[in-house]
């Protein structure tokens, strides 16, 4: 190779480098990727007011009712009843390269609020959560 060549070869480098690297950046912008979010709500949450209100020995069945509403279930045992409230919420997130990759995480947390009563008086109150999260991804 002569010197006159390598000149111009050693001045192309460089513009073919920045080239690339556009055509690289300009495809990646082209590739679409999405992120989404929604959180989604089941039941009705139960205000601490109203059940640190609630008191065992104290507040009557009547009571309860009137200040939470109809329970989601009710577990009836003899002359005891659990009134159990419950609420839950999902997370889902999302993300997707179109035509390439969708990755999903769904988050649960279910929370319950639950009322033994015996003889229609509250014996005992207590609240409970338990959570879950799923992944997936495909290609």
């Amino acid at each position: 190779m002569n010197k006159k060549t390598s000149n111009l070869f050693n001045s192309l480098i460089p513009k073919v480098i920045l080239i690339a690297l556009g055509l690289t950046l300009a495809g990646c912008e082209a590739l679409d990727i999405r992120k989404e979010s929604h959180l989604e709500r089941h039941g009705e949450s139960v205000d601490e007011s109203l059940w640190s209100s609630i008191e065992p020995g104290q507040t009557s069945r009547k009571s309860v009712l009137n200040q939470l509403g109809a329970p989601d279930r009710s577990i009836i045992a003899g002359d005891t009843e659990t009134l159990i409230y419950e609420f839950t919420e999902l997370q889902n997130k999302q993300v997707r390269m179109i035509f390439l990759f969708r990755y999903t995480n769904q988050k649960s947390l279910e929370h319950s609020f639950s009322v033994r009563l015996h003889n229609d008086v509250v014996e005992k109150v207590w609240f409970g959560k338990q959570s879950s999260e799923s992944k997936s991804g495909d290609l």
